[in-house]
């Protein structure tokens, strides 16, 4: 929903009969300037293992040294050079980018300009990583970073209800950089992520079926600019008349996982029901799955 300690190091250059040799605590400064977990870093490494990242992009449109480039690919293809095949061997931090050869601080600086100008940087809502099992957006985790480091040891432990050890294992990193980061520590694993997330959270407004009925009719925009003239053709709703049927008072909350078609965990889900609105009649269901802790939605989905 994807750490390094920062620091200052020293670079050291070695002359040698070969050239110039960068030491590895120069490489360091790089890979530490740039911090797995956080937004750039998921850029970062989304640009480099997406397979449609090619030569020209890296040398060219990011103008890294081609060398640099090169050392990218070979690394994310495989033996077999070929990108999206069997033998790929992703990147999965920064640290792993940093270690190919030709690729340092200006490198990086160059995947990261080039990463948020195309957008591979998530931002607001967008997922951001999943730790443990918990997924979070960007916002979410800057909220839910930000809590974990200011809450008193009493919140955390009596308001959260999360595990003492838990709680002494924040204390202890403070300050936390990222949800990555938060997600290593000892003890802290999926039910305190979720406390921690949930508790973040507290503002968000509970799902509720006016909300339903405002996301299905926004739903049906996308669904009748596809499928709209076979429904208006085979006698359905216009798209008006759809809108018009959405009544909140025929949402319905899902009570058992087993009548949510996408059996969705109803512990950290909520799931409305409302009757076919382009078929009034039919056997058709909608539905609206929403995130119990945020109140996002989900996802909007029909069942016959």
């Amino acid at each position: 929903m994807r750490i390094m300690n920062k620091g200052l190091f020293a670079i050291v250059l070695v002359a040698a009969a070969c050239g110039p040799i960068v030491s590895q605590e120069a490489t360091s400064t790089a890979s530490s300037a740039i911090i797995d977990g956080t937004p750039e870093a998921v850029g970062v490494l989304d640009l480099v293992n997406d397979a449609s990242t090619d030569l020209t992009v890296l040398d060219i449109d990011a103008r890294l040294d081609k060398r640099a480039a090169v050392g990218l690919l070979h690394r994310r293809n495989g033996p077999d050079g070929i990108a999206a095949s069997s033998d790929d061997e992703l990147f999965t931090s920064i640290g792993e980018v940093d270690d190919v050869r030709w690729v340092g601080p200006s490198a990086l600086g160059k995947l990261k300009a080039y990463a948020q100008n195309h957008g591979f940087v998530p931002e607001g809502k967008d997922l951001l990583g999943t730790y443990d099992g918990v997924s979070f957006s960007v916002d979410e985790a800057l909220a839910t970073v930000a809590l974990a480091n200011t809450e008193s040891e009493t919140a955390l432990d009596d308001g959260l209800a999360l595990d003492a050890r838990a709680v002494q294992s924040i204390l202890a990193a403070r300050p936390i950089a990222t949800a990555m980061q938060l997600s290593t520590l000892y003890f802290v694993g999926a039910s305190a992520l979720n406390k921690l997330k949930n508790g973040a959270n507290v503002n968000a407004p509970p799902p509720s079926a006016a909300m339903f009925a405002n996301d299905l009719r926004d739903a049906l925009v996308n669904y009748y600019a596809i499928y709209g003239n076979d429904i208006i053709g085979s006698g359905g709703n216009d798209l008006q008349a759809a809108q018009d049927a959405v009544d909140v008072n025929a949402v319905s909350p899902i009570a058992d996982s087993e009548d949510d078609p996408e059996g969705n965990d109803l512990s950290t889900t909520t799931v409305f029901a409302h009757p076919d609105p382009t078929f009034p009649g039919s056997d058709n269901v909608w539905f609206g799955a929403y995130d119990k802790g945020t109140g996002d939605l989900l996802n909007v989905y029909s069942f016959n």
